[in-house]
Parts: structure tokens; C-alpha cells; sequence
């Protein structure tokens, strides 16, 4: 599981605000700009830095952020 953003707002709005940064990043890759993906991955993968690495949401991610290094 990710650490909490903010422990006020509970697990189900962060795990959205996770996967709009994913899909954000992704925007950002397929309009070519790579260093705002890699900015924005690279933000949602310190949240979960110390998380489960198999949550499939975190695989997508460090596969995304390799193909953009």
C-alpha cells in the first residue's frame, strides 16, 4: 500500500489522485513532453516508495518511467 498523502482524506480519494498522476504522466508522454512525465512519475512513485511493488498501479508506473529514461 502507498504511504498516506494526507491521512485526513482516507485511502479511496488518494488512490484517484494516484492514478490521475499516472494518467497525467502519460498525457505528457504521448504530447512529447518527457520531462513533465518523468517529473510526474517520479512524484507518484516517492509516494509509494515504501509500498507493495507488485500493486499493479506501481508496475505500470516504473515500466513508464524506464521506457522514459
Amino acid at each position: 500500500m502507498f504511504r498516506a498523502i494526507d491521512p485526513s482524506l482516507g485511502w479511496e480519494p488518494q488512490q484517484r489522485w494516484l492514478e490521475a498522476r499516472y494518467t497525467l504522466a502519460l498525457d505528457y508522454a504521448s504530447r512529447g513532453d518527457k520531462q513533465r512525465a518523468r517529473e510526474t512519475l517520479g512524484a507518484l512513485l516517492d509516494v509509494g516508495r515504501d509500498g507493495d511493488p507488485d500493486l499493479p498501479l506501481v508496475k505500470r508506473a516504473n515500466a513508464e518511467y524506464s521506457k522514459l529514461q
